[in-house]
Order: structure tokens, then sequence, then C-alpha cells
């Protein structure tokens, strides 16, 4: 019950979380998507304007400017004039500029800030002081030898073209020199680098010593409204209690099998279906195998191996097992009095060998019908788990009696192999797996090699799901005292639908 109630809390819970994640994996991916398209026009663009003022100061530099001359200031707004990216152009002694192409000879030089930013290729950045009156502000002055080119950050902005709701930067690809940056403080971005919202992008110029870098500490679903999160709180919620409604539902129905089994065990509702065992010579019935079978109202057709392991579970595999006993000596005692060479199989398994008093039982059933006990075949199964030493002596004391003794599924594992040479038994059963696609040369091949090998001992050969002709026909070329069983030769049956011949 306690499990119960934490299911019940715990799943809506689990699948509310894996909402808000999947939801937040998605968001993030397309945000990081667009914040990685806009870094990159920004990028691009600062490209052709470091391109430019590169190429205008080595213009200004081959022109041969002796200083801030009429004609040198002319030749400075012919070059400021041909390039739309450069703000201003001008000449520079030290950290002070004395001339530009838009101002002219200036009566007192404008100072730059110190210290400036050399970047690897000579170039020498200073930001524009806020105190001055020349120069736009924000903006940047490159310098190199007496040149000096100025580019405003107003430039970057308009290129973007958006408003963006993170944080943008361009700065030189060290991160010692920031030349422009646009949205929420830098800084305060850094101590949400664990976060799982957080979304970062960095991408560098391959020409130039440019790196643009973006942030945005309160992406993916931090980014919707509190009633989208709600809403989607609330799917995860209902996705939840679906699930554990799902659940239950199962839950209910696996303890509704088993107390539909419990009521079965007690009414005996279960059946015998009887499979023939023939001679591969002439295709005549030799033996029948018992096989219990469950057809519930509500599940319809249980598969054995289902309700047999609940059987086991239960505890209640001893009655479903003195059933198919029981049941089985009943419906074909009339036919084994009449017909005394025919055979009836039934499986034994570790609880049959583990109960004293099963081979008396049998024993006393027998008599009781007049059935003659050498008719009786029990056929130990691969998956008894049982020691060689307690099988062994239940075969024994079974031959004592004079049942036969079948080793059931040969091939299917280790034991049988162990069997051979500990256990006192009548017949071999040859598993379904080497039958099936026995067209294959090796399985063919690996066939014929297991039958030359159980010759040996001298026992006859029963050959187990036979489905097809060709499979049939080989077997019988391979081995014409083989018996064979399958539902080429007969599927299983009731006993009123068995054609049985004296």
């Amino acid at each position: 019950m306690k499990k119960r109630v934490y299911l019940q809390i715990l799943l809506p819970v689990l699948m509310t979380l894996i909402v808000l994640s999947v939801t937040n994996y998605f968001i993030v991916l397309s945000q990081k998507d667009y914040q990685s398209r806009v870094a990159e026009r920004l990028l691009q663009y600062s490209e052709r304007v470091a391109g430019q003022l590169a190429d205008a100061i080595e213009v200004a530099e081959s022109s041969g400017i002796a200083g801030c001359t009429p004609a040198g200031i002319n030749l400075l707004r012919t070059i400021r004039q041909k390039n739309k990216y450069i703000d201003d152009i001008g000449i520079v002694n030290g950290n002070r500029i004395l001339c530009t192409a838009g101002w002219g000879t200036l009566r007192s030089s404008i100072l730059l800030s110190s210290p400036p930013y050399q970047t690897p290729s000579g170039y020498l950045l200073y930001p524009v002081r806020k105190d001055n009156v020349h120069l736009r502000n924000p903006g940047t002055v490159t310098i190199k030898h007496n040149i000096a080119v100025v580019s405003p950050a107003l430039t970057f902005a308009n290129v973007l073209n958006v408003n963006p709701d993170f944080y943008i930067a361009l700065a030189v690809r060290n991160g010692q020199k920031q030349l422009f940056s646009l949205g929420k403080n830098y800084l305060a971005l850094q101590a949400t680098s664990g976060s799982p919202f957080r979304i970062s992008t960095r991408h560098c110029s391959q020409i130039r010593d440019l790196c643009v870098t973006t942030n945005k500490p309160d992406g993916g679903v931090m980014s919707l409204s509190w009633m989208l999160i709600f809403l989607l709180s609330l799917f995860g919620i209902i996705t939840g209690c679906w699930m554990v409604s799902l659940i239950d539902s199962a839950l209910e129905a696996k303890n509704s099998l088993e107390k539909r089994f419990i009521r079965a065990v007690k009414k005996k509702d279960f059946y015998i279906e009887y499979q023939p065992i023939v001679q591969a010579s002439d295709r005549v019935v030799v033996a029948y195998e018992a096989l219990v079978r469950w057809q519930d109202r509500y599940f319809g057709r249980v598969s054995p191996e289902l309700f047999i392991g609940l059987a086991s579970r239960l505890k209640l595999y001893q009655k479903l097992s003195g059933f198919v006993t029981e049941t089985a000596l009943d419906e074909m005692q009339e036919h084994l009095r009449r017909n005394p060479s025919l055979r009836l199989s039934l499986n034994v398994g570790d609880n049959e060998m583990n109960d004293c008093q099963f081979l008396e039982q049998l024993v006393s059933g027998c008599r009781r019908l007049k059935i003659q006990l050498q008719q009786i075949k029990l056929e130990i199964t691969e998956s008894s788990r049982s020691e060689s030493g307690l099988i062994a002596a239940f075969c024994q004391r079974a031959r004592e009696y004079g049942f036969n003794i079948s080793l059931d599924d040969f091939g299917t594992g280790t034991a049988n192999i162990e069997w051979l040479t500990v256990l006192d038994f009548d017949e071999i059963k040859i598993d379904r797996i080497f039958i099936a696609n026995i067209d294959d040369p090796v399985k063919r091949a690996l066939l014929v090699s297991v039958v030359k090998g159980l010759r040996g001992t001298g026992k006859p050969l029963v050959f187990e799901g036979v489905e097809t002709p060709a499979q049939f026909k080989f077997i019988r070329y391979l081995d014409k005292k083989a018996l064979i069983q399958g539902w080429f030769t007969g599927k299983p049956a009731p006993i009123a639908a068995l054609n049985i011949q004296v």
C-alpha cells in the first residue's frame, strides 16, 4: 500500500520534471541557434569593418601624409568618403589626435585613454573617452604608426537590427579587450555557468583577432511566462496520473489473473489435450503426451508456461499436477486397456521428484483403473533443477515400479549430457531446436551428428517439433526407427477429438 502511495506521488512529480526538462531542451536548442545566427552576423560585419580599417590605415600610410596640412587633411577626407564603416580618420602623435578628416586641425588635441590594447598585428586600440566632444562615444580608436581610425559602437548595434534578450559582446580573441557589447551585464552572467537554463555561444574569426560571445542566463523554460510553465507542469502531472492509472490497471490485471487461477485450481477448471507420438516408418500412433490447458473466460487461452509458473509461485503446483495425472489416467484408461502397446506420457519436474508420495499415488491410480504401469512414460525435463543424484534415484524407483523414463528436451542444456551417464532411462526426446531450419546445412549436420552420437545408447529417439513434410522425410531418412511428435503428425487435441485405433 505504501509503495502505491509513493508511486502516486512520485510519478506525477517525475513526469512533470521530464516534461519541463524536454521542453527546456528544445527551447534551449532553438534559442542557441538564434544566438549563433546573430553572433555570426555580427562577426561577419566585424570582419568587414576590421578589414576596412586596416585598408584605410594602409592607404593613408602609403600616401605619404606628412602632417596636418590642408593637403593631408583633404587626403584623409577622401579616404573617409571611400570607407563607409569609418566614422573619422586622423593623425596622431603619441596618445593625442592632432587632426581628423571630420574636424580638421584641432585647436586642442584629443587625449586618448591609456594604456591601449595592442593586437598581434601591431594595432593599438583605445576606447573613446566619455569626456571628448569630437568623437562619437562609445567607440574605438584604432592606431598604427601615426594614423588613427575611429569606428563607433553604434555601427555594430545597427547591423544587428535586433534588440536581443541576451548578452552579446565583440572582443579580441583572448578577451582582454571588449570592442562592443549589448544586453545584460557580462560579469553577472558568469555566476550562472552551471545552470541548465544558461545558453552561451562563442564564434571566432578565422582571419581577424575577433570573437563574438553570447550569453543568456534565463534561457529555456525560464524565458517562458509563468502561465506557460504552469500549463506545462499541469500537463506533466496529468500525464503522471495517467501512467499511475495504467500501472494500477496492469497490477490489477496481474492480481486478477492470479485470483482467477486460484479459483480455477479450486474448481479444477482445466482440461487436458493429447498430442500423438508416431512411428516414422508407418505413422502409427504409439503414444500420447498429456498437456494441461487453461481456457479462462476473461483472459482467454492462457499460456501453460505462464500458469504453471503461477502454480509454482502460489504453492499450487501439487494440486495442478494431481489434476493432470488423475484426469489423464481417467480419460485414457479405456484406450490404454484396449491397446496394451499404447503409452501415455506425463511430464514430471522438481515438484514430482521431490514428492515422495508421487510415484505411490501414480501406482495406486493405475492399479485402480487397471492400467499397466509400463504404459506410463514419465518425461524428465531439462528445466529440472534437482541434483543429478536425486533425479537418478527417482528414475531408478520409477523403473523398479515398471514405469518408462524419457529424457525430455535433450540438447537444451548441459544437464542432458550428464543425465546420459547417470540416469536409468528408456527413451530420449530430441528438442525442437535441432529440427527447426534443417534446410540449413550447418544445422542439418549438427542434427546428424547428435543422432549418430545418441544411437550408441541403444535407446529409441523421439524427435519433437516436426512441422513440415520436409522435416518428416529427413528424419525418417535419418532414422527409420525414430518416433516423431509435432504438428505435422498431429496437433494436441481433447480426448473427444482423438481417433484412437486399437
